[in-house]
């Protein structure tokens, strides 16, 4: 038995509860008691429940989750906390979020109208702070920080300091932003009395003391950042009298490195060479990681990526065929001022000021040491109708020198282009990927190196829709120093060097047809958040004489994590068929926690630690499934057009018996036998309209096949793959052939309707936002991001090679309304009104062909909704409960009724 203690008020409720630590399929042996299962209907489906959220102490000793009921708009968390050696649970309904202190002692969340509940984990006392509004904990474990809003809005906001050592509290009235340096437990807050406005710093080791930064009586200070260590400060202050928008500022630096204390100012009337008829914004504000130097942008007033002929400013639109940017790109850059904010950077002790993007390069990226600069046009090759983005050429400037050189030129930009081009974690390389080699960039020697020469393995994917670019597997980050740079290839982890050391393979993944793949959770460094302010030009750092640990997914689908260490062979910390994730280490012991789950295993939490047998089940969600039928999962080998193997999901129905056909719905999205272990809740809230729980709880066999793609042939793949797919099922004699139903949304939309003009397999299907017209497709606008769709052909999901102008007959060969005539089926067609992923008018037009054609088909569209149903539940249910009665009434017609489930 399991001691629950619900803490949803001021008082403890204690409950007795069944702790489930058993799957769906174990039983405990010599019980003579045998649960009596039951369908599931959607009545039962609001037993559910999402687990997430997983974390574990420093410590080891105790570990947190929530339970996620309802739907995205009506959600209702419960915080959970567990003990590892102890036999007790703390529940939190309607929580927020929590998190452990440094040390372990405590545990803090923040539950709704009632402030931050702070649980003593060694006491195992509970201690209310109301109308606490967010919180952090000191990085030694002594103080917590909170923001307290009291409920009268006449009553100003103060900052709690709690010293959790001896129980001493302060509260400091009118604080209106505060900033705790995780690295130095130094804490800057901003505070507005009647009179006085104050930034101010207090120190909370080895001793407490508070320093007065900055005061005047008239204007707001706001906008604090520390730079990683603690060592400087930067804050902006509104500049008197301003209105105009955006509003001007003065910048504020502050260090407090011992006997350096000191303020210094950037006003722009002081430096008005470099501010005239400029404005220093809010919008952006760094600082180097050694303090040095300040970083911010300068608004300019004018989009000087407009031209002076442009016409946005009266009532016309002017699209000219030679454009860099289409007419409604440039007029929201226009207005949400790209390319007028221009980044600046400041070293106060140097007195220097330096503009560092600028008319040519408009576009610029700042490693996390201050001491480099790449920066490019965006615009400099385009159009480019194909890419999404045109290619750019990269340069490198040297901030301490100002020298600036081409580093790269015409480089791929976007996701999968500029995004390659990374700094290394210690400043000491620019890394890249091009010509099918991954390279390093010398930035002390000015040399390019390629680390993966003669390496004798593929790097990047051939697999892939990106006609235009190599793919690589990916490198997630350096070792420690920026001695190695770690990549990936299809199977294995390398260390590469720039030094000229041979490429070392780290794992042995080729020869099981295993994936090994560094997982970032369980051992980075703990207070590294990254080398760069820019996502696309982040780099991790590693520490292999630490151990690594790798994340496995078999072909197989089976997955697991595995532990490294340098000269050692890699052991299996956990390993089997089923969907593993989400592990976490504590940073002080061997200990872990992850979260294993299948078809038809209930997602449940896990406890490892080095010494143990084998691992122990913390958790067990959703153990009512224990009382219905459910299905199971199976994965399905077949060839594929080219011989190739192929590999699709298939899910048996609830109470499955041998010998009895069953009617089969076959789901469709490119790749999808890696569903074959993720559990699915059933819901009737479902995004795209279709649940596989829901239908294998019906009497349904569902199936997720994988495709294959050539290049200029997306749809005529598909039906080959499809059809491929669907046979070897029917081999295995469960499915009944005259009772098979195909559904698709997005891309799986334009499949599905493409494979019904070519197939005869199905009865009915359902075609979610799909394409239907490839041509007038090609020639529309993707609203989404303001650009032409030919590049979602060319570069792009779609895999054409050619264009259309090139390579007609291909794009008329794939589009499912040029085909309209052959559909014999019932098709049902639903959409957006919202929709600017794929226009609405995609299925209206295929719609109206079928209904000229006097064939059986219904278009749903839902007025408010985008691409998918995410923001109503009610819509949400309405589109899950029709595609039910639509298969329903074609698949298993002698159950239906018509409007009803």
């Amino acid at each position: 038995m399991k001691k629950t203690i619900v803490l949803g008020s001021l008082f403890f409720c204690i409950l007795s509860t069944l702790s489930y630590s058993q799957s769906a399929t174990e039983t405990k042996s010599g019980d003579s008691h045998v649960l009596q299962k039951r369908p599931l209907t959607p009545k039962d489906y609001k037993l559910w429940s999402r687990l997430y959220g997983e974390k574990i102490s420093d410590n080891g000793d105790w570990y947190s989750y929530h339970l996620w009921y309802g739907n995205r708009k009506d959600r209702k968390d419960t915080l959970v906390i567990g003990a590892n050696k102890k036999d007790i649970d703390y529940r939190f309904p309607t929580m927020a979020d929590g998190k452990f202190s440094n040390g372990s002692q405590w545990f803090g969340c923040l539950v709704p109208e009632k402030g931050l509940a702070m649980l003593d984990l060694e006491k195992d006392s509970l201690l209310w702070i109301p109308q606490i509004q967010s919180f952090e904990f000191s990085k030694n474990g002594q103080f917590l920080i909170g923001l307290r809003t009291p409920h009268n809005p006449n009553r100003k906001p103060s900052l709690l300091i709690l010293d959790l050592y001896n129980g001493k509290e302060e509260y400091i009235t009118g604080v209106t932003e505060y900033l705790l340096s995780q690295k130095s437990n130094k804490l800057a807050y901003i505070t507005e009395g009647e009179i006085k406005k104050a930034v101010k710093l207090r120190i909370m080791e080895p001793f407490t003391r508070t320093t007065l930064i900055a005061e005047n009586d008239r204007y707001n200070y706001k906008r604090l950042v520390w730079n990683d260590w603690g060592t400087a400060l930067a804050f902006l202050q509104e500049l008197p009298g301003e209105t105009e928008n955006p509003k001007g500022h003065k910048l504020y630096y502050y260090t407090n490195k011992p006997k350096r204390n000191k303020l210094r100012t950037l006003d722009s009337v002081l430096y008005s060479s470099q501010f005239s008829n400029k404005r220093l914004t809010d919008q952006f504000l760094k600082i180097s990681e050694d303090g040095a130097a300040v970083f911010f942008r300068v608004w300019h007033g004018q989009d000087l990526n407009t031209s002076k002929n442009d016409s946005l400013t009266v009532d016309v639109q002017v699209w000219a065929a030679r454009d860099k940017q289409l007419y409604p790109k440039r007029k929201r850059n226009k207005e949400y001022g790209v390319y007028t904010n221009r980044l600046a950077g400041w070293w106060p002790e140097k007195e220097k000021v330096i503009p560092l993007e600028s008319d040519s390069l408009p576009v610029a990226i700042l490693n996390r040491h201050g001491k480099h600069l790449l920066s490019y046009d965006p615009l400099a090759y385009v159009p480019q109708p194909s890419k999404d983005r045109g290619d750019i050429d990269l340069y490198l400037t040297d901030l301490e020198t100002g020298e600036r050189q081409l580093l790269l030129r015409q480089q791929a930009y976007g996701k999968y282009g500029s995004s390659l081009v990374r700094f290394s974690p210690g400043g000491k390389y620019i890394t890249y990927f091009r010509d099918k080699h991954w390279w390093a960039f010398d930035l002390e020697k000015n040399v390019h190196i390629n680390m993966t020469k003669g390496i004798g393995v593929r790097l990047h994917t051939i697999d892939y829709a990106f006609a235009q670019i190599d793919q690589p597997y990916g490198a997630p980050g350096w070792t420690q120093g920026d001695k190695e740079l770690l990549v990936y290839d299809q199977y294995d982890v390398w260390l590469l060097s720039p030094k000229g050391k041979a490429p070392e393979r780290l794992t042995r993944g080729r020869e099981s047809q295993v994936s090994y793949r560094i997982y970032g959770g369980a051992y980075k460094d703990w207070n590294d958040y990254g080398n760069g302010w820019f996502p696309d030009f982040r780099m991790e750092t590693f520490n292999p004489s630490g151990g690594l640990i790798f994340e496995m997914q078999g072909s197989d689908m089976a997955s697991g994590y595995s532990f490294w260490e340098h000269g050692k062979q890699s052991r299996q910390l956990v390993y089997g068929d089923m969907k593993v994730n989400n592990l976490r280490k504590s940073k002080n012991r061997e200990a872990h926690i992850y979260v294993e789950q299948s078809f038809d295993t209930p997602p449940r939490i896990r406890f490892w630690e080095k010494g143990m047998a084998r691992p122990e089940i913390l958790v067990q969600s959703n153990p009512q499934q224990n009382e219905f039928h459910w299905g199971r999962s199976e994965l399905v080998h077949y060839p594929g057009p080219d011989g190739q193997p192929l590999k699709g999901a298939l899910f048996y129905p609830a109470n499955y018996r041998p010998g009895q056909k069953y009617p089969m719905i076959v789901h469709i999205y490119e790749h999808q036998s890696h569903k074959l272990y993720e559990y699915n809740n059933p819901s009737e809230n479902e995004q795209t309209g279709f649940n596989r729980t829901n239908y294998t709880a019906d009497g349904y066999m569902v199936f997720y096949p994988d495709i294959k793609y050539r290049f200029n042939d997306p749809g005529i793949s598909a039906v080959e793959c499809i059809e491929a797919g669907v046979k070897a099922v029917l081999d295995k004699g469960v499915v009944d052939k005259e009772r098979i139903g195909l559904i698709g949304h997005s891309f799986g939309g334009y499949e599905t309707a493409f494979i019904v003009t070519k197939t005869d397999i199905f009865a009915t299907a359902v075609a979610g936002a799909g394409i239907t017209d490839l041509v007038s497709w090609y020639h529309g606008v993707a609203w989404d991001r303001l650009s032409s769709q030919m590049f979602r052909f060319e570069n792009h999901q779609h895999r054409f090679s050619d264009s259309f102008y090139e390579n007609p007959a291909a794009y008329l060969r794939n589009s499912p309304i040029h085909h309209a005539a052959n559909i014999n089926i019932p098709l049902l067609l639903w959409t957006g009104g919202r929709d600017k992923r794929v226009d609405w008018h995609q299925s209206v037009e295929l719609y109206l062909g079928l209904r000229r054609l006097d064939k059986e088909c219904e278009l749903l569209i839902y007025p408010e909704e985008a691409h998918a149903m995410y923001d109503k539940p009610q819509n949400q249910a309405d589109l899950t409960q029709r595609i039910r009665r639509w298969f329903g009434k074609y698949l298993k017609p002698e159950n239906h009724i018509e409007g009803k489930e």
